[in-house]
């Protein structure tokens, strides 16, 4: 406080054009020092919070220290391995939980290499201000006592070569220290350079964090969504959806609707006859074919995926695993449609097939060859369950197994077919397939 008056006291009784003043260019910098200075505190105790959050370690399942989200890939690598082998959730934890301690050992590079490539070049910048704080103090009290002379050489009556000498060895110290002060605001100044430069490693840095890590994860969750792996998903869904439709048509069959009296425009009896023509062609089902009808709905990714609808019928010409088979669509009548390819094998189910070859006639001049299996409305009111007798040829009878395949029941013409119970339009939540007949 003294030396700050007795330079206010001094300047105020030297003439103007002695003062001690320093250059408006020397004044300016200086403020533009300041603002950096404040921007590089607030950057780096920021970075420090934000380091040091990525970096908190907790007690591992070993009590060895190591990053939050390696304790969890711990602890699902643990859960996973006590589960049993064929397990998917199992299975699926475990490389989870092999993600997660992968991306902290990547999470321990990134926030060390911004320990050293950054933080610690902010660190010494602000070492540097600080130099340049004490260097700019000398300089402001080097200029005080420049001031302090030249008001005792104003005032001395008489020439004084020590005070002269005096003046002159400090003006040489004040300009030795606003030199000196001027380079070091010149190289804090230019230090924005290697600001940038530290900046960008830190970008690199943390992308390359990303990268690897979203490159883990997309493995992981390709692996998931691959066929394999959706196959003993879907298996074991499939599994539980036919539990619970076993038990939904035993209901349905054990407590059957009493149909209403049925209108004379309204059938009351179904008889399945096969349609004879003038040209017919025939043809066999071989015993070993192996044929497969769809439950579900599936659409190809590709064009080497058959896509398929449900109650579609597929002929498998060969298996490419447990869970993809390739094969020919085909119609009812067992007639190749000329679409081929592979297709998940969890989406259908095998149908049986008559142990004897199946000789069904088909019609060569009919437009519809759908047609030649048609109903035959009876005029006569007649229950659902009554006997129904074969008027043309052979004549196949419906499976209890619900399979929606026929088989003779006799090579006599006169034998006949008994609906044993009425089959029930089963929900598509349950079971989504075509009515054949």
């Amino acid at each position: 406080m003294v030396t700050k008056f007795f330079s206010s006291w001094s300047t105020e009784r030297l003439p103007t054009d002695q003062r001690i003043q320093l250059p408006d260019s020397f004044l300016q910098l200086e403020e533009e020092i300041a603002i950096r200075e404040e921007g590089i505190t607030k950057l780096y105790q920021a970075g420090n919070i934000w380091i040091d959050s990525l970096g908190k370690k907790v007690d591992g399942e070993e009590k060895e220290k190591c990053f939050p989200i390696e304790k969890m890939g711990q602890v699902m690598v643990s859960h996973g391995k006590a589960l049993p082998n064929d397990s998917p959730y199992g299975t699926a934890l475990v490389s989870y939980g092999q993600v997660q301690l992968k991306i902290g050992e990547l999470l321990g590079f990134f926030t060390n290499r911004a320990n050293v490539c950054y933080l610690d070049f902010l660190k010494r910048y602000l070492v540097q201000m600080k130099d340049y704080h004490t260097a700019r103090k000398k300089l402001e009290s080097r200029r005080q006592t420049y001031e302090s002379l030249l008001v005792k050489s104003y005032k001395a009556k008489k020439e004084d070569s020590r005070l002269e000498e005096d003046i002159r060895l400090a003006s040489y110290k004040f300009e030795e220290s606003t030199e000196n002060v001027r380079s070091r605001m010149v190289s804090l100044k230019e230090a924005e350079i290697d600001q940038q430069h530290q900046m960008t490693q830190l970008l690199t840095h943390q992308l390359d964090f990303f990268k690897e890590a979203t490159k883990t994860l997309t493995n992981v969750f390709d692996l998931w969504n691959s066929p394999a792996s959706q196959g003993i998903q879907d298996s074991q869904a499939e599994k539980k959806s036919a539990e619970e439709s076993e038990v939904y048509l035993h209901k349905v069959s054990s407590n059957p609707v009493t149909p209403q009296k049925p209108l004379s425009s309204q059938p009351s009896s179904i008889i399945f006859q096969l349609s004879n023509s003038q040209n017919n062609s025939s043809r066999e089902v071989v015993q070993q074919q192996t044929v497969v009808q769809a439950l579900y709905t599936f659409t190809g990714r590709n064009n080497k995926e058959l896509d398929l609808n449900a109650g579609d019928l597929v002929s498998v010409s060969h298996k490419l695993s447990a869970d993809w088979y390739v094969g020919e669509k085909m119609n009812s009548e067992m007639e190749m449609l000329g679409k081929s390819g592979m297709f998940p094998a969890n989406y259908c189910r095998r149908i049986r097939i008559s142990d004897r070859k199946l000789q069904c006639k088909t019609p060569t001049n009919s437009i519809e060859r759908a047609k030649s299996l048609r109903r035959i409305v009876s005029d006569e009111p007649k229950e659902l369950n009554s006997p129904i007798r074969q008027s043309h040829g052979n004549i196949g009878k419906l499976l209890e197994s619900d399979n929606g395949t026929f088989e003779p029941a006799s090579n006599s013409s006169s034998s006949c077919i008994k609906v044993k119970k009425p089959l029930p339009n089963i929900p598509n939540k349950v079971y989504s397939r075509r009515n054949h007949y």
